[in-house]
């Protein structure tokens, strides 16, 4: 299962978020970086991901998040958890994963 950490603090633009998860998520070269494209390419997966959130207040956050939601429920590959602040994630990691991350 592969794990993606979206802390929302880390990305000023929405343009920002989207190149780092098709980098982190080995999307292809013609991801059209938009959340139409990004539920497409969360819903054809067929490798189990799991994404924790965290939450920051931008602007485009809700519409990633909406989207996220809608990828999960209608993919099985796909789980979503929202982590109130990065110390709590990083409690997490350190109890689910043997090497801390």
């Amino acid at each position: 299962m592969k794990t993606v950490v979206i802390d929302f603090k880390k990305f000023d633009h929405v343009k920002a978020l989207h190149a780092f998860l098709a980098k982190k998520l080995d999307f292809p070269a013609y991801y059209g970086r938009n959340l139409d494209a990004l539920y497409d390419m969360l819903t054809e997966r067929q490798e189990d991901l799991l994404i924790y959130t965290v939450p920051y207040g931008r602007d485009f956050e809700e519409g990633v998040l909406s989207v996220l939601k809608a990828a999960e429920e209608d993919s099985r590959h796909i789980t979503l958890k929202e982590v109130p602040m990065l110390r709590d994630l990083e409690k997490i990691l350190s109890v689910d994963s043997p090497s801390g991350y």
